[in-house]
């Protein structure tokens, strides 16, 4: 019987790689989740029941840029890429005075509108008869011309109106600035040196108009109310209420009147 050789065969020389020469690709093959470790261009299979997760290659500097800003995913670059959302600092400074400017215009048309709320509102000029002169809801009238007490009560009653009657102490002070320097009768007087003093409709009046004298019937002097007899002749001052609507026969002109608004 001849011998038999159970000799190992003798190795295969490996080959040597040329430097210059490229080295063989090396492939990697997926299957369910899993990674064959590759050797050359042979891959060998891991064995059974062992798993190899898949080797994650380390994220870019891009990439954790993403993950810890996922909110701007899709709109925010990388700051090394060259680009950012980030607000300049001229850009910032102008946004900032941008609102204030809005701001400040919002604060002085909302104190505006207080102070135009809170104003009080003149008022309505009064519709008075030609070259009457208007005041507080009433129409006054200077005479030019001289009579006793009762002529000119007379010539007032002639006009729809009657001799100045005062219901405050402002009416009594546009009377003495208008007057000039003149005297004028007004619709006050008594029947004695005893006797009150009332105004032509009868009514007593306020314990705020003081007459000085001891005439019978009063006028308008250089310091306020006097008195002196009804006889003597003076200018007179006629006053009405102001006219609602103006009639046909009042003469009303509110081109020519004086409005005298406080």
């Amino acid at each position: 019987m001849g011998l038999v050789d159970i000799s190992p065969p003798a190795a295969r020389p490996r080959r040597q790689l040329d430097p210059l020469e490229n080295p063989p690709e090396k492939k990697v093959y997926l299957t369910q989740g899993f990674a064959l470790h590759t050797a050359g261009e042979r891959a060998v299979l891991p064995p059974a029941g062992h798993r190899c997760p898949i080797a994650t290659p380390p994220a870019s500097p891009e990439m954790k840029e993403t993950r810890e800003y996922p909110g701007f995913l899709g709109t925010e670059r990388s700051k090394r890429g060259g680009s950012s959302l980030e607000m300049k600092p001229g850009a910032r400074v102008a946004c900032q005075v941008t609102v204030a400017v809005v701001f400040l215009v919002l604060l002085v048309t909302a104190i505006a509108f207080a102070v135009h709320a809170f104003q009080p509102r003149p008022q309505p000029c009064a519709r008075c008869p030609f070259d009457w002169i208007g005041y507080r809801g009433k129409c006054y009238h200077f005479s030019e011309a001289e009579r006793n007490w009762t002529s000119s009560q007379d010539n007032c009653s002639a006009l729809g109106a009657s001799l100045a009657m005062f219901d405050s102490v402002e009416d009594l002070s546009f009377t003495m600035r208008y007057k000039g320097i003149s005297e004028h009768w007004v619709g006050l007087s008594r029947e004695g040196e005893e006797q009150p003093w009332k105004w032509v409709n009868h009514s007593r009046p306020s314990h705020l108009f003081q007459v000085q004298g001891g005439g019978f019937c009063a006028y308008l002097g250089d310091t306020g109310l006097r008195s002196s007899q009804c006889s003597t002749e003076r200018n007179w001052v006629c006053t009405q209420p102001a006219l609602n609507s103006p009639g046909k026969g009042n003469k009303t002109r509110r081109a020519q009147n004086l409005c005298i608004s406080s």
